[in-house]
């Protein structure tokens, strides 16, 4: 009984040895997660400078979203327009501006695609268009590094792209859109109605 013992000693002995041997590290590991959150970018497009009164500066408020709940959002435009100069008389220099309206925080890209469209008109009784005097041109706001967590790119003559960095975004412009429109002495009297054109902003997701 004795020498049985003795053997079963010297067995965990040479195991505990050999375990010892074979690795000196003996790691316990716990995982640990956390989730940093997404900010969605709002952008907010107004019309800035050209309009007949001053006071009647339109920003484009929180209302509609835009393509997606889950994807952005656009702030919806008041519903009602801004009265410009007399068209008949007055070229039209106008100014209008696209924003970031909140601290976003994302890795997405977007499509910024600006319009401007032509006034529905007559002339001697006869309808007809009168559209913007030359292509409307985009300037990218010079300060757009302040705004920290985006860059912005030319596409076209009439479209950007606002790609997110992943960083915290400061609220501020992102680009502005000017549009002329020259005068006609041609064209009818509204007889207390007007003539209407739109300026838009159209933004696309690009994933």
């Amino acid at each position: 009984m004795k020498k049985i013992t003795t053997i079963i000693t010297v067995l965990f002995l040479l195991s505990f040895a050999a375990f010892a041997g074979a690795s000196g590290t003996e790691t316990h590991r716990v995982t640990i997660t956390t989730d940093v959150g997404i900010v969605i970018p709002a952008f907010q497009f107004s019309f800035s400078g050209g309009m007949l009164d001053t006071a009647d500066a339109v920003t484009t408020n929180s209302g509609a979203k835009g393509y997606g709940e889950e994807d952005f959002n656009e702030f919806a435009t008041d519903n009602a327009a801004v009265e410009v100069a007399d068209i008949s008389v007055n070229g039209l220099d106008l100014l209008f501006t696209a924003r970031l309206a909140n601290t976003a925080k994302c890795n997405n890209s977007y499509t910024l695609r600006f319009l401007a469209g032509g006034f529905d008109v007559y002339r001697n009784g006869v309808p007809g268009k009168l559209n913007p005097s030359s292509d409307p041109k985009i300037t990218i706001s010079p300060d757009i590094a302040s705004l920290q967590g985006l860059t912005v790119t030319s596409v076209s003559p009439d479209t950007i792209r606002v790609t997110f960095n992943g960083s915290d975004c400061v609220i501020g412009e992102i680009a502005s859109f000017n549009v002329k429109y020259s005068p006609d002495a041609s064209l009818d009297p509204t007889e207390g109605g007007f003539y209407y054109a739109d300026i838009s902003l159209e933004i696309s997701s690009d994933y």
